[in-house]
């Protein structure tokens, strides 16, 4: 008989609470659909792939019946965390699909009868992630006639990781600035405009829509996947990386060359020191540069004319002069000796925009723009 895990049984606690309270009833797990939810989110980890097209182009129908199930309707969600396989994970991947709305229709949908839910500790984009694969179904008439395959009583076989308890950190209404300690940290900052500081991977902040707007401060690289957080910021001088969410994000580099990735929604990528690579991703993003320094050296992997723009109003554009003065943009002109001239130019198959601040002819800074752009002034904010 399959067995599902003891976070695998919690999850479809979790699940069927939700089901309660919408008034549908409770699901019961079903050892096939065990079964195509753990190979589903096993494929998702060994392919570095998060998509509902499976293996060999699968469907999740495709799926369910390669597994044996007869079904007459079915539903997935899929989603991940980063982190281990913790019971504070587990919660944390239930908030994230109850919070969207597709998914939460599948968890309330009261045609649906059994369940399958497959946990995987993997890696995605070279972050230690927990994958979760639900496939829900309604049996047909020969699922229906089979005897029950899932032993409901006996303790789990096996576990992906064993389960530890996270340390839990906890604020108040108030803006909060909580600390993560030296294991991973479950922390909670609740309502108000939280600050997290993190150093752990496991380390987690715990918000829920509009509590407010949140920023994680991080000395290692860290993702801001499936937590309802708006800004990170890296610190120290080491080498790390950055990574959004679904929300708006302000994603702060520290003094070492970092790459940062905004993933959805309209984000602000500012790399600060260092020789950074900016992916906006998709939305409407602004690579933000505050000076020459930070600007020289770093490179735009993914700019979308009529959606993104480099933002260089941080940086006074004539230092012969007093006050901030703004860029004046030549396009594909060469420098004329004075202070204050943006330009944009092709070379080795990618686009460079060089500013000259000083009036010497000579470019104090360059941005690389990955392949063949053709940059006008409504590309920037000068």
């Amino acid at each position: 008989m399959t067995t599902p895990t003891s976070l695998e049984t919690l999850f479809l606690q979790l699940v069927n609470d939700a089901r309660a309270n919408a008034g549908a009833k409770p699901l019961t797990f079903d050892g096939e659909l065990l079964d195509s939810s753990d190979a589903h989110s096993a494929w998702m980890d060994q392919t570095d792939t998060f998509s509902h097209t499976g293996v060999n182009g699968s469907t999740p129908g495709d799926r369910m019946t390669a597994a044996g199930y007869g079904w007459q309707a079915y539903g997935e969600n899929i989603a991940y965390v980063s982190g281990g396989m913790t019971e504070a994970t587990v919660r944390q991947l239930h908030t994230n699909l109850m919070n969207s709305p597709g998914h939460y229709a599948n968890i309330i949908n009261g045609n649906f009868e059994e369940i399958g839910i497959g946990l995987k500790e993997g890696t995605i984009n070279g972050y230690k992630v927990v994958f979760v694969t639900q496939n829900f179904g309604t049996p047909n008439a020969i699922e229906r006639a089979e005897p029950n395959d899932v032993d409901a009583t006996t303790p789990p076989t096996t576990e992906p990781t064993t389960p530890t308890p996270s340390p839990t950190i906890s604020g108040t209404d108030g803006n909060d600035v909580l600390y993560g300690t030296a294991g991973d940290d479950a922390m909670y900052g609740g309502l108000g405009n939280d600050t997290y500081y993190v150093n752990q991977a496991g380390d987690k902040a715990y918000e829920s829509a509009g509590q407010g707007t949140d920023t994680v401060i991080s000395s290692i690289t860290y993702s801001l996947y499936g937590q309802v957080v708006e800004h990170l910021t890296l610190t120290g001088s080491s080498a790390i990386n950055g990574t959004g969410n679904s929300l708006n994000n302000t994603l702060l580099g520290n003094a070492a060359a970092n790459t940062l990735r905004g993933e959805d929604a309209n984000d602000v990528l500012n790399g600060n020191g260092g020789r950074d690579v900016l992916i906006g991703g998709a939305g409407n993003d602004t690579f933000l540069f505050d000076s020459t320094t930070e600007a020289n050296g770093d490179t735009v992997s993914d700019f979308v004319h009529g959606s993104d723009r480099i933002s260089l109003s941080g940086i006074d554009a004539n230092t012969r002069v007093s006050g901030d003065q703004a860029f004046a943009f030549i396009g594909a002109q060469g420098f004329h000796k004075v202070a204050g001239e943006l330009r944009a130019y092709q070379s080795g198959g990618n686009t460079y925009v060089a500013g000259d601040v000083n009036g010497d002819g000579y470019a104090d800074f360059a941005i690389k723009a990955l392949g063949a752009h053709s940059f006008a002034k409504a590309d920037f904010v000068l």
